[in-house]
């Protein structure tokens, strides 16, 4: 893990100009779709059971967890609900701002961003009249009708057709529909999904209740050999979902609840953490529930409820469909020239994970791109810089599992090895005169103490020089690892130098005999090594006389 800093830190923003306005709408379009084709390709790598891929490594954690329950409470009213009022299905992640959305900060500055989805079929029944929608966001709602259908889908040979449509609660923007009461909520934010078959056929009968197609279609015999296919029974299945946010204190539990517990476990989306949690709601509700002192949220948690609060809109149903087409669809990747491949009979619930898993993967990339510099920055668009101390920070506390050149290391093993290392390096300066000590000490192994220390180099070249009578030795030359003459004494060694004859030794007792080491007065190779021979001689000498000492003892 590590830090990530850059200049563009900051939150993408659409410019406050009206004449730019149809420039807005586009970069905003561009954008949006950009990042949600981006998360959704993320989705389908990280959160399809194996995370391995190299995208999967860039975030702080390669994907959110999340549970699911089957048989949740249907979220609307009046029956809407399709199979019954506890066959809805619900998904739940609890976020939190560090491990999963890597928002660095200690234990007692970090929040849980709580993200319920309920999603089930609907009756289409209201014949596809959910509410009016609006021409535009600023005039009167003016159809009868939420959703138009051309049935001659049916034989244009085209595929899948997806449309989405959103109402987000408790806002005082007005949006593009007005949902009939039994959808409309004030808890949560509402996006109903439209899904035409036009010419798609089933290549077996399928029962699962959005893809349903159990409607006889025809048969095509080839070579001997007859297939059949089956139509959907509807022009069109509808799919009702509602999105909740929370935002959490782990520092805090709530008030009336002795054993911790957050939640009643029922399923129904309230909370089961420990943790003071705001209510459920829209999420343009997350800031201003924050802010409440009951919550007891610091500056800081504050400032990463923000930055999580800037992206929940993002994670919403509809944003995971929105301009996508068929291509939001599982189904469709198992579609060849318009012949669907077998689905089980709960299909649509994978659908439903999938467009839950694309609001997760938005999240990760909007959390992140606050930090690293938001993308896809066009005309009409700007990069709002943090002006406030606590916004600043957090442009320097995200983390990323990618390296990008960062080499990671171990401080622990790196000082153990300086410490080995610089132990053996002293010791290698001392080993020797601690031997030679204990040797001396307790009079055991000076035979060979004493040829080790007579065959180093430098004390033969002494013992040449001494026996030529070069330089004046002290008593202690011969224990010294580099002996030295007294007084610093200088004298020249080379023929035709100082004392020119060049250097000789002759043997212990006998008449000197020169031999010329080097210059012009080399003498031949087997004179050399007769005289190598008689100074090792001359050097193990003394040694001969411990070690028959060594052995009298």
């Amino acid at each position: 893990m590590r830090l990530i800093r850059s200049p563009n830190c900051g939150y993408w923003r659409l410019e406050d100009n009206p004449k730019s306005g149809a420039a807005q709408l586009t970069s905003f379009n561009t954008k949006n779709l950009n990042d949600t084709t981006a998360a959704a390709s993320y989705s389908r790598e990280c959160y399809g059971g194996s995370s391995s891929t190299l995208q999967c490594g860039s975030m702080a954690a390669a994907s959110i967890p999340y549970t699911v329950n089957l048989n949740a409470t249907c979220p609307f009213g009046d029956d809407l609900c399709l199979i019954s009022n506890t066959a809805a299905f619900q998904i739940n992640a609890t976020i939190d701002s560090h491990t999963l959305l890597g928002i660095n900060a200690p234990e007692h500055q970090r929040v849980e961003y709580q993200k319920v989805t309920t999603c089930a079929p609907c009756d289409t029944l209201y014949y596809y009249n959910y509410g009016p929608l609006a021409n535009d966001k600023y005039s009167a709602y003016s159809t009868n009708y939420t959703y138009y259908y051309n049935s001659h889908g049916f034989l244009d040979n085209i595929g899948y057709g997806v449309t989405a449509i959103q109402y987000n609660a408790n806002t005082n923007v007005k949006g593009s529909w007005d949902p009939i009461p039994p959808l409309r909520k004030t808890d949560g934010d509402i996006s109903i999904i439209f899904i035409a078959f036009n010419s798609i056929r089933f290549v077996q009968p399928t029962y699962d209740p959005v893809f349903h197609a159990t409607t006889p279609g025809g048969n095509i015999t080839s070579e001997g050999e007859t297939t059949s296919w089956w139509n959907a029974d509807y022009w069109n299945s509808v799919i009702g979902c509602v999105d909740q946010h929370s935002i959490c204190n782990p520092n805090r539990s709530p008030p009336g609840s002795p054993d911790g517990s957050g939640g009643d476990g029922d399923g129904d989306g309230d909370s089961d953490s420990d943790s003071l949690c705001t209510p459920l709601s829209g999420s343009s509700s997350l800031i201003n529930a924050s802010t409440n002192a009951r919550y007891g949220f610091t500056p800081r948690q504050i400032g990463a409820i923000t930055r999580i609060a800037n992206q929940a809109l993002y994670t919403n149903t509809y944003i995971a469909l929105a301009g996508r087409g068929d291509s939001a669809l599982r189904a469709q990747e198992t579609v060849n020239s318009l012949d669907q491949a077998p689905l089980s009979d709960t299909h649509w619930t994978d659908e439903i994970t999938s467009w839950f898993t694309t609001g997760l993967a938005h999240l990760q990339r909007g959390v992140l791109e606050y930090a690293a510099g938001p993308s896809n920055v066009d005309v009409g668009t700007y990069i709002w810089a943090p002006e406030d101390p606590v916004s600043r920070a957090m442009c320097r506390n995200q983390l990323v599992r990618s390296t990008l050149g960062t080499v990671s290391f171990s401080v622990l093993g790196v000082a153990v090895i300086l410490a080995v290392g610089g132990f053996i390096v002293l010791l290698s300066f001392v080993l020797e005169s601690v031997v030679g000590w204990a040797q001396k000490r307790w009079k055991r192994g000076q035979w060979r103490r004493e040829g080790w220390r007579r065959d180093e180099a430098l004390q033969v070249q002494r013992a040449l020089f001494e026996q030529k009578g070069w330089g004046r030795w002290g008593e202690g030359a011969e224990e010294m690892a580099v002996p030295v003459c007294e007084g610093g004494e200088r004298f020249g060694g080379l023929g035709g130098e100082e004392g020119g004859e060049g250097l000789g030794m002759g043997r212990r007792g006998g008449q000197p005999e020169e031999v010329g080491l080097m210059g012009e007065g080399l003498a031949k190779r087997e004179s050399r090594v007769e005289v190598r021979e008689k100074g090792m001689g001359m050097g193990m000498g003394r040694v001969g006389r411990l070690r028959a000492e060594a052995e009298s003892e």
